[in-house]
């Protein structure tokens, strides 16, 4: 990482990096993080397959992804660490609403409809992020950004193969859950973007596995006793699972919005299923459909396009 780099994300002193720069590094950081979440499906389906708990290997990820990052807040940024009693409540709803309840509600979309169905409702989150963005946070709702929202959304639904009936599926219980994880992801991503305006990344990601990890542990209820019962095996995908696609890719993500919209950084986030697509094919020999190429390359358009405007 660039001296200039850390000097600004650790400051908000002295000489900013240039706007292009700044374009330049949130888009980086948006990307790595689409890339380090891709990595969630194929090592959570591996991992699941070892004779994980679905819930108990979310509860686990956000607990060694909350130990981790506070051991690196803590030894690296202890003196910007402290939030304002005023914004306590903020940084609660952003750990249990944005972390707690939307790996839960995508959990529970995944147990009552199809993967493809949950990835399409999760995935509808950057159109929501983008009005919200627009409304809340007073960004820009120009014709640009709604042209590569729409794009890469419809480039997602390819993806899932929206087309075939047998990978669709819909009902009122999937709808509910999908539809939830998508307002909950909407909320960790506006939330997140709203209180950069006032804190720098390290407390916001602190607090947010902090609280997030809480919140599973609650929910889960015996998080100790389910743990004491896997094997090492299990325990290395957990961890894989914790440290690549929980922490790297929700911290870049964060960060990302330190330099860029939050529309922005939600659209190039749709990256994550072309990625998985491509990290199934190379680890899983799943082999991706022409029309789920012809989503990627709508993706890659409207990821291309958004990072220059």
């Amino acid at each position: 990482m660039s001296d200039q780099l850390k000097h600004t994300l650790n400051s908000g002193h002295s000489e900013p990096p240039s706007e292009a720069r700044k374009i330049h590094l949130g888009v980086l950081f948006a990307i790595g993080s689409a890339l380090a979440l891709s990595t969630m499906g194929p090592i959570g389906k591996l991992t699941i397959g070892a004779g994980v708990d679905p819930l108990t290997l979310v509860t686990w990820r956000a607990i060694f992804a909350a130990i981790l990052v506070a051991i690196w807040a803590t030894v690296r940024h202890r003196d910007s660490l402290g939030v304002r009693a005023r914004d306590l409540m903020w940084f609660l709803l952003l750990g249990f609403v944005g972390i707690s309840l939307n790996y839960l509600f995508f959990f529970r979309a995944l147990e009552v409809t199809t993967v493809s169905t949950a990835i399409i409702l999760v995935y509808t989150y950057p159109i929501m992020v983008t009005l919200g963005a627009a409304v809340l946070l007073r960004e820009p709702l120009t014709r640009q950004t709604v042209l590569c929202v729409g794009l890469a959304t419809l480039g997602c639904f390819l993806i899932a193969q929206v087309y075939d009936p047998s990978a669709f599926r819909i009902n009122q219980t999937g709808l509910l859950f999908g539809a939830s994880a998508a307002i909950t992801k909407t909320l960790y991503t506006l939330i997140s973007k709203h209180l950069l305006e006032r804190y720098n990344p390290q407390p916001i990601i602190l607090y947010a596995f902090g609280f997030g990890a809480i919140g599973l542990t609650i929910l889960h209820g015996a998080p100790l006793e389910s743990g004491a019962q896997l094997s090492p095996l299990n325990w290395s995908g957990i961890i894989a699972i914790a440290i690549v696609p929980t922490l790297l890719g929700y911290s870049m993500f964060i960060i990302s919005m330190k330099f860029i919209e939050a529309s922005r950084a939600s659209i190039i986030a749709l990256l994550e299923p072309l990625a998985a697509v491509a990290l199934a094919l190379i680890f899983l020999g799943e082999m991706p459909e022409v029309v789920q190429l012809l989503g990627g390359l709508c993706i890659l358009a409207a990821v291309m396009r958004i990072r220059t405007t």
